[in-house]
């Protein structure tokens, strides 16, 4: 694994054609992750690949949206981010807790993984055209809200 550095952003290329986004540096309070670097689309979120430090440890940081296109959030993704109160995810994130290439990983376990000691997380908002996931009142749940 190659890990390249793009603005604030640390990032490994996957396949040739997609981004993978590992840490985000900056101390802004809103970031809105990138849809795609040096023409590559932004494709998966996933922070454990360069330890479990979670992508967003910024003291800063208190929402993240994630753009359309971003298909996968692995473990550990958000794990940490004391000031993090918000994440915006869009209909495209379809695995939540796991890598496309991981199996048997559950929604459950998966993302209470993702937002671990996230002690300041008030809410996930997730598109209402997602097809896998849905939120309540801030709250993650899978589409039938179970």
């Amino acid at each position: 694994m190659e890990i390249k550095t793009y603005e604030d952003f640390k990032y490994e290329v996957v396949n040739n054609q997609e981004v993978s986004i590992l840490k985000y540096t900056g101390n802004a309070e809103e970031l809105t992750i990138l849809g795609s670097i040096n023409g590559m689309p932004v494709t998966e979120i996933n922070a454990s690949l360069i330890g479990n430090t979670g992508l967003c440890n910024s003291l800063y940081l208190k929402k993240v949206i994630i753009p359309e296109g971003v298909k996968s959030i692995t473990n550990f993704s958000f794990s940490g981010s004391k000031s993090l109160e918000s994440v915006a995810i869009p209909a495209s994130v379809t695995v939540i807790g796991c890598s496309l290439t991981e199996i048997g990983c559950s929604v459950i376990v998966g993302s209470q993984s993702v937002f671990s000691r996230s002690q300041s997380l008030l809410s996930i908002i997730v598109n209402e055209n997602n097809p896998k996931y849905a939120d309540v009142d801030g709250v993650l749940f899978n589409k039938d809200k179970t």
